[in-house]
């Protein structure tokens, strides 16, 4: 039998990162040029939101780059990660389900008017219901019962 021969695997791709501090030599995909994928250091610019915002990253409390919320950044100094990878009430993030959750939610219940254009109130609006209110208590304690 002969050897593998490759595939070709059929879609698009655009603004890909790679880590330059990881791997200082490495020029992009199949070591060529490539415009879509790009060289930045761990530090400076992949642990900065502002880095994916700029290449039109869609993350979930931003709708300039779409409203499909298909990423989510915790906070400077992480990392993304896809959004579908979070339960529903992870306010505090990356480390699961806490105590320090229920106090975020507690600091904004009562918010009202969480439309859309607000972001649903910066995400605490978890039954997109226009209000942080039990509803969303609810949910919170839905996941984390659930021993996540």
């Amino acid at each position: 039998m002969g050897g593998f021969s490759g595939f070709q695997i059929s879609g698009t791709y655009s603004k890909c990162f790679w880590d330059s501090t990881v791997n200082p030599t490495l020029p992009g995909i199949g070591n060529a040029v490539d415009p879509d994928v790009i060289a930045e250091s761990t530090a400076r610019n992949l642990q900065n939101r502002s880095t994916y915002i700029a290449a039109r990253w869609d993350f979930t409390h931003e709708t300039t780059n779409g409203s499909d919320d298909i990423w989510r950044f915790c906070v400077d100094g992480s990392t993304p990660r896809l959004a579908w990878a979070f339960l529903a009430g992870d306010f505090a993030c990356p480390d699961g389900m806490a105590y320090k959750d229920f106090t975020l939610l507690s600091l904004v219940y009562g918010q009202t008017a969480c439309g859309p254009g607000k972001d649903n109130c910066n995400g605490f609006d978890l039954d997109e219901s226009g209000d942080v209110d039990l509803g969303d208590v609810f949910i919170l304690a839905l996941n984390w019962l659930a021993g996540t």
